[in-house]
């Protein structure tokens, strides 16, 4: 959680461009929540629900396969990504982004942990 703290923070908000359109495929296929509220970080004052919009297996694109496969088996198994919108709102409002991440060991959800945007 403390790396997806600091990748958030990295991030400058008024350089993404954001879309909510639902990547479904990331419930079943990765274990990410389907409509969370954010959980740790920023949490908006507001009523809102976080819409995945990607999601993926663990994986460091610099190491060695076997480091992959230590990662996806042992530490974190997938991650998955949200953008944030106030209930109530046509067309969306976002308020806020997120990261959550699926533990190898029990499979548990993490997250999402937010910051807002922008």
């Amino acid at each position: 959680m403390e790396q997806a703290r600091a990748w958030l923070a990295g991030i400058d908000p008024s350089t993404l461009a954001y879309s909510v359109m639902p990547k479904y495929e990331c419930e079943g296929d990765h274990g990410c929540k389907p409509q969370p509220r954010c959980q740790q970080g920023y949490i908006p004052a507001m009523s809102h629900r976080c819409i995945i919009n990607d999601c993926g297996k663990a994986k460091c694109s610099t190491c060695p396969d076997f480091v992959n496969e230590l990662l996806q088996n042992i530490v974190i198994r997938s991650w998955c990504s949200y953008v944030c919108v106030k209930t109530g709102t046509s067309p969306p409002e976002v308020v806020a982004v997120g990261a959550g991440a699926v533990s190898a060991l029990r499979n548990i959800y993490y997250g999402p942990v937010c910051m807002p945007y922008p």
